[in-house]
C-alpha cells in the first residue's frame, strides 16, 4: 500500500466516523523547547507493587513510596502486570497539564488502578504511545472505552511514526510457530475521535513536554533479541509501507528494529531535562542524546522509565550503565524491563543516584529555586558537613541567600560550579569535610555558565538553559 493510497483510506475513514482529521503529521521545523517548573510521575501500571518502599529524596528528586493503596472496603488493590503507564502531571507558571504516556498491557489494570491512585482522567490533555508492543498500548482501547467522554473533544494521540501500528509476533518457538504479538488498532482509535499525530519528528505537546523524534542511533547499544514484526499478514496493512525496504515488504516476518519509537521529555527550569524512555530498545544512551540534540539542553537531570536491559548479557550491562554514567544524570529510575540485573549494577556503578519505584509510587521534579523555607532550614543547618555525591545543590550560607528584595543581594560564599570541582570545593572547618567544629565562612568568586567572574554574586542564581548551579565553596577564611 504506498503512503496515498494509505492516507486515502484513512481519511475515508475519518469521513465515517464523523468527517475529522484522523491522521496528522508533525511539522518537520526546529522545535521551541517549553521549561516547565514542576513534574509529577505518577506509576500507574508496572509488573510489582511494594507497599513497604519507602519514600525518599535523591538529589532534589522526591519519591513517594506507593503505599497499601488499597480500597476503603480492602477488597481491591493495585493490579500489576508486564507493561507501563505513567500519568504525567506538569506545571508551567499557573498553566497545568496533565498528558497520560502508554496505557500498560490490559484495560482493567489501568482503570482500576487510576481509581486507587486518584488519578483524573478529566484531566487529561493528551495521550502518548512510545511504541508498538502491546505491554504499552494494550490497554488505550479499553481506556477511551471508559473515558473519552471526560477528555478534551479534540484529544490526540502522539505515536512515533506508522511503525506503531504495524503487527507484531512473538520469537519462534522451537518447532518455527511465530505467537501472536497484537496490532494497535487505529480504527478502533478512530472510532473514538481520538486524532493520531505521527511523531517522526520531534514535537512539542501541550506547551509542556516534547518529544524526540526518530531516534539517532550512535552509541555503542544495540537492539536486544524482542519482537518481530510481520510484513506477510493483512494486519500489516495498518501501518504504511512506504517506510519499510523491498526486501522486508516480500512478505516476511523481520526482528523488530523499532523503527518509530521516541521518548518523552520535559525540561525542568534551573534543572535540565527529565527524558522517560518507556522501553529503550533503540538504546537509553540513544535516546537520551537525541533528546539533547533536538533541545539544545545538555544537563540530564533525569533518566526514567524502561531501559529494556532485563536481558542483556553481563558485560553488555556494564558497558551500558558506563556510558549512561557519562550523562551524568543527577538521578537515574529504571522501571518495567529495565531488570533486576541493571538496577543492582546502576547502583554499583552510580551509588546515591538511582531510586527503585513500584506501581503506585510517584515522582516529583521542581524546579530550582531557594524559597523561604529552604533559607530558614539554611540558617539553622549552616553549612553541610557533606558533600553531595550525586548533584549540584545550592548550599546556602547566611551570606548567600538568594532573595527578591534589594536588600538581599547575593555576597561572598557563592559560586558557580561544576560537578567535577565540587568535591575539591566543599570545605568544613580546619580538619576537612568531617570536622566536628562550626563550618568556616567562605569566600569565592563567581562565574556564570561561560566563566566569567564576577566576585559579588550580585546576578539571580537561576541558570537560563538549566545547565549550571550555583555551589556554594571556595578558600576557607583563616
Amino acid at each position: 500500500m504506498k503512503r496515498r493510497d494509505f492516507l486515502k483510506s484513512s481519511a475515508a475513514f475519518a469521513a465515517s466516523a464523523g468527517a475529522f482529521s484522523c491522521v496528522e503529521f508533525a511539522k518537520a521545523a526546529p522545535i521551541d523547547v517549553p521549561t516547565i517548573d514542576r513534574l509529577a510521575i505518577r506509576v500507574l501500571v508496572d509488573q510489582q507493587h511494594d507497599q513497604f518502599l519507602r519514600g525518599s529524596t535523591v538529589n532534589g528528586v522526591v519519591h513517594e513510596g506507593p503505599g497499601p493503596a488499597r480500597s476503603p472496603d480492602a477488597r481491591n488493590v493495585l493490579h500489576n502486570e508486564w507493561g507501563l503507564s505513567l500519568y504525567l502531571e506538569s506545571q508551567k507558571g499557573d498553566d497545568q497539564r496533565t498528558i497520560l504516556l502508554d496505557f500498560g498491557y490490559t484495560p482493567p489494570a489501568i482503570i482500576n488502578n487510576m481509581g486507587l491512585l486518584k488519578a483524573d482522567p478529566a484531566k487529561i490533555k493528551a495521550l502518548i504511545v512510545s511504541h508498538g508492543h502491546i505491554d504499552h498500548y494494550g490497554g488505550l482501547v479499553g481506556f477511551l472505552d471508559k473515558y473519552r467522554s471526560v477528555l478534551p473533544a479534540d484529544v490526540k494521540l502522539y505515536a512515533g511514526g506508522e511503525d506503531n501500528f504495524c503487527h507484531r509476533t512473538s520469537a519462534p518457538s522451537p518447532t518455527g510457530q511465530f505467537g501472536e504479538g497484537g496490532t494497535l488498532d487505529r480504527k478502533a482509535i478512530v472510532a473514538q475521535k481520538v486524532a493520531v499525530v505521527l511523531c517522526e519528528t520531534p514535537t512539542v505537546i501541550e506547551g509542556h513536554a516534547f518529544t524526540t523524534g526518530k531516534i539517532t542511533r550512535n552509541s555503542m547499544e544495540r537492539i536486544l533479541p524482542n519482537s518481530f514484526v510481520d510484513y506477510s499478514s493483512p494486519q500489516a496493512a495498518s501501518c504504511d509501507y512506504g517506510h519499510y525496504t523491498a526486501a522486508e515488504l516480500q512478505g516476511k516476518i523481520v526482528p523488530d528494529q523499532h523503527v518509530h519509537e521516541h521518548a518523552t521529555c520535559f525540561n525542568i527550569r534551573g534543572k535540565g531535562l527529565v527524558v522517560i524512555s518507556s522501553c529503550g530498545h533503540v538504546g537509553i544512551v540513544n535516546s537520551v542524546r537525541q533528546a539533547q540534540q533536538v533541545s539544545g539542553v545538555q544537563k540530564i537531570h533525569a533518566i526514567v522509565g524502561g531501559f529494556h536491559l532485563g536481558p542483556a548479557p553481563a558485560d553488555y550491562l556494564t558497558q551500558v550503565v558506563a556510558e549512561i554514567k557519562k550523562l551524568e544524570p543527577d538521578v537515574l529510575i529504571p522501571m518495567h524491563c529495565s531488570g533486576l540485573n541493571f538496577l543492582l549494577e546502576a547502583r554499583a556503578q552510580m551509588p546515591g543516584s538511582v531510586i527503585n519505584t513500584s506501581t503506585g509510587s510517584k515522582l516529583i521534579f521542581s524546579a530550582f529555586r531557594a524559597d523561604r523555607s529552604e533559607r530558614q532550614s539554611a540558617h539553622r543547618r549552616g553549612f553541610p558537613r557533606q558533600a553531595d555525591a550525586g548533584l549540584l545543590r545550592l548550599h546556602l550560607l547566611p551570606g548567600c541567600l538568594p532573595d527578591r528584595s534589594a536588600e538581599h543581594r547575593l555576597g561572598d560564599g557563592c559560586a558557580w560550579g561544576s560537578q567535577r570541582t565540587r568535591a575539591a570545593a566543599l570545605h568544613h572547618g580546619r580538619s576537612g569535610a568531617g570536622h566536628a567544629g562550626a563550618p568556616q565562612r567562605l569566600r569565592a568568586n563567581v562565574s556564570s555558565a561561560a566563566g566569567r567572574p564576577d566576585r559579588r554574586c550580585r546576578g539571580h542564581p537561576f541558570s537560563r538553559g538549566g545547565v549550571s548551579r550555583l555551589l556554594c565553596a571556595g578558600a576557607a577564611e583563616g
